[in-house]
């Protein structure tokens, strides 16, 4: 995934951010709203991917992703929002919110991927994205491992992920990432 990671990415090395499993059970309503991926976590940089495994076979239906194709060059930097509506640490977050896509689908030149156990789709934390509920009987599962290149710099803000802090790396802000155990370095050519 490191590999390519990178080579999508354009970057000759990818530093492992973090990995998380997102589950969906059948019948839930609650869909995962439009977001950008940027906001949430302390890096910047145009070299910051998700890697996202289909565990599962899905279609949008069954909560695939879909992504507002070209979003990622809007240069436009969206304020991350609680997925659960109550608000937690993305409230400290001082900044433009995400447009309301779903209210006005048909502005926005949307595309989503069935996928079956073991496809990947690869995608830029600047593009906007989201997933409906899961309306299909089968719970849907990915792995989504998230991965930075040549030019991400550590940039702790307010709202942004309070798991990764600067005790916790020897990063400086404003720097590329420490070559510490927080952020190994997994591939380079």
């Amino acid at each position: 995934m490191a590999e390519l990671a990178a080579t999508l990415m354009g970057s000759a090395s990818a530093r492992f951010y973090f990995d998380h499993l997102l589950v969906k059970e059948p019948g839930t309503e609650s869909p995962t709203p439009w977001h950008q991926d940027i906001g949430y976590w302390p890096f910047l940089g145009s070299q910051i991917c998700s890697v996202w495994v289909a565990c599962t076979g899905a279609g949008v239906a069954e909560s695939s992703l879909e992504f507002v194709r070209g979003s990622h060059r809007w240069d436009r930097y969206f304020a991350p929002e609680s997925f659960t509506g109550e608000s937690a640490w993305t409230a400290d977050f001082v900044g433009e919110r995400c447009p309301d896509i779903e209210a006005a689908r048909d502005d926005y030149d949307i595309v989503g991927f069935d996928v079956e156990p073991g496809d990947a789709i690869v995608f830029s934390s600047w593009i906007v994205h989201g997933s409906p509920g899961n309306a299909g009987t089968h719970r849907r599962t990915a792995l989504s491992t998230r991965w930075l290149g040549d030019d991400a710099v550590w940039s702790p803000h307010p709202g942004c992920d309070p798991s990764v802090t600067q005790a916790d790396t020897t990063a400086v802000p404003g720097g590329y990432p420490a070559d510490d155990d927080r952020f190994p370095l997994v591939w380079s050519a």
